[in-house]
Formats: structure tokens, C-alpha cells, sequence
């Protein structure tokens, strides 16, 4: 028996998506590249309607994974969200909730936490150093220069 072009695409949405969430871009880009537009439409349609394609809860979830256990700041998520297809109003939807959980300020303490102590008092290359880090993670150089100095 041979099976359909559409279940094939279905199969391999349904494979990707065992893996882990994705947006609605990620599976689109992988199923365009083996099935073509029509098929991809299809199968995108099917999985929105049953539930197992929604762009604002990936949204959310991701948003929290990055903020709170990844300890990424607003900048880093946003650009990753954006990455994935995700529009900018349900980027600052998503960014708002994780950080009802977990501020950007409480992030950045954490991560020094992690880092150990400073040297006492903090000298200028741990200061440099810890910056260009904490950059690196996605907050914004005002913040980190507000925390640092606490």
C-alpha cells in the first residue's frame, strides 16, 4: 500500500514535532524542502486546527525556557523568538510573561552568583570581563552597568 504525499508530510511534522515545539516557520522550512508548498499548507492547517501547531504558546514557552533556565536576557530572546519566525507583538507577549517569573535584574544576579565571587573590591578587568559576558547573554549594557554597581 502506498502512502500518500500528504501523510508523508504529516509523518515527518509529527516526527519533528516528538523532538520538541516548534514554530510554525520551523516546520514550514523543513516540509516546503521535502513536499512543496500545497502539501506543507495542507499539513500546517491540519496540525493548527487539531492543536499541536501554536505559534503563541511556543512563543511563551520558549521565552520562559531562555529566561529562567537558560538565564538569557530580552535582547537574546527576542532575537531567537524572531529567528523562528515568531511576529514581534507575541515576542513581547512571551518576553513579559517569563519575566513575571524571572526578572532581567534577577537574571543577571544569578548568573555573578554562578561566576563566583568577585574580587574584593571588583577590579576594573573583572568589571570588562563580566560586562562583554553578560552582553553576550542578551541584557541591555545600562542594565548590567545598574547591577554591577549595586
Amino acid at each position: 500500500m502506498e502512502i500518500s504525499p500528504l501523510d508523508k508530510a504529516r509523518r515527518q511534522a509529527f516526527r519533528l514535532l516528538s523532538l520538541r515545539a516548534r514554530s510554525e516557520k520551523e516546520i514550514r522550512d523543513r516540509l516546503t524542502a521535502n513536499h512543496g508548498g500545497e502539501i506543507t499548507a495542507e499539513v500546517i492547517r491540519q496540525l493548527q486546527d487539531e492543536g499541536f501547531l501554536n505559534d503563541e504558546a511556543f512563543a511563551r514557552e520558549r521565552a520562559r525556557q531562555l529566561a529562567v533556565r537558560r538565564l538569557e536576557g530580552n535582547r537574546a530572546i527576542e532575537a531567537d523568538l524572531f529567528r523562528k519566525g515568531i511576529d514581534r507583538p507575541m515576542i513581547t507577549g512571551a518576553i513579559h510573561a517569563a519575566r513575571e517569573e524571572l526578572s532581567e535584574p534577577e537574571a543577571i544576579r544569578k548568573l555573578l552568583a554562578k561566576r563566583g565571587q568577585p574580587p574584593a573590591p571588583p577590579d576594573r578587568s573583572w568589571t570588562q570581563k563580566t560586562g562583554r559576558y553578560l552582553l553576550s547573554k542578551g541584557f541591555s549594557a545600562g542594565l548590567i552597568f545598574e547591577v554591577l554597581n549595586e
